[in-house]
């Protein structure tokens, strides 16, 4: 039977006080363009759009880095997993538009469209099942010079 198994960014290898990029092997996944924040540094530095993602004591945080899409896939490839839902937080713009795609062999599998707000993170449902990869990719906001970034505050995976 599947179990929910939560990946909320804590207990990143040889995580550094500043953040960088989630590193392959994390939580038995590849990550490309994927990088951690600490509470901490957003608090020091005032960072105000990342500020709201750190509720219900988080204290840690992935986004896309330079609004780049963002994806994570199975190290093992003979294995699958399900994607129950994310919780995720637009840190710029309002009514931020992000593509979310599942794939199974490098085949589509199905894609869902979500709208972040930056007041609060929002839970989203996907009930996946059998996929190997995921990519989150925002959808180009021109009316602004900030980037398209997203913070993922959780994933709930079916193991």
């Amino acid at each position: 039977s599947l179990r929910i198994s939560t990946i909320n960014f804590a207990q990143i290898p040889r995580a550094i006080k500043n953040g960088g990029h989630i590193p392959n092997g994390y939580a038995g996944f590849n990550w490309e363009n994927a990088y951690y924040m600490f509470e901490d540094f957003v608090k020091a530095r005032q960072l105000k759009g990342f500020t709201n993602a750190f509720v219900n004591s988080r204290q840690y945080v992935a986004y896309n880095g330079r609004g780049d899409s963002m994806s994570f896939s199975l190290c093992d490839q003979s294995k699958t997993f399900g994607l129950h839902s994310f919780e995720a937080i637009s840190i710029y713009h309002e009514d931020f538009k992000l593509s979310v795609a599942a794939y199974r062999v490098d085949v589509l599998f199905d894609t869902k469209f979500v709208m972040l707000t930056t007041a609060k993170a929002t839970t989203f449902e996907m009930d996946w099942e059998q996929i190997d990869k995921v990519v989150f990719k925002p959808e180009r906001n021109l009316e602004t010079l900030k980037p398209e970034t997203f913070a993922l505050t959780c994933l709930n995976l079916l193991l």
